[in-house]
């Protein structure tokens, strides 16, 4: 039996305006409110801006839990640094 994997995998060789759009959906369709509209107006002000390694670092912020990403967002939580971030920090686009 073969295990799924924890997060979606981006198309291989995803052209950088398809990979955009991609985000922007995921951006807007989350699993609550407040998310949708905080990411939502953060794709349409930065990802066009965004060099490839900063784009796939916010595709695996995506999958990760709204809740969570409210609490990082609204200042009351860190996102946990083995999750998304590495031992070079937050990113700068925060």
């Amino acid at each position: 039996m073969s295990a799924l994997p924890i997060e979606p995998a981006a198309p291989a060789n995803e052209p950088r305006d398809t990979r955009l759009r991609r985000l922007r959906m995921r951006s807007m369709r989350r699993g609550i409110k407040e998310m949708d509209l905080i990411l939502q107006d953060f794709a349409q002000r930065r990802l066009a801006d965004m060099s490839d390694a900063d784009l796939a670092l916010y595709d695996r912020l995506l999958s990760e839990n709204d809740h969570d990403l409210y609490a990082w967002v609204a200042g009351r939580a860190r996102l946990r640094a083995n999750r998304i971030f590495t031992d070079e920090g937050e990113p700068q686009w925060r």
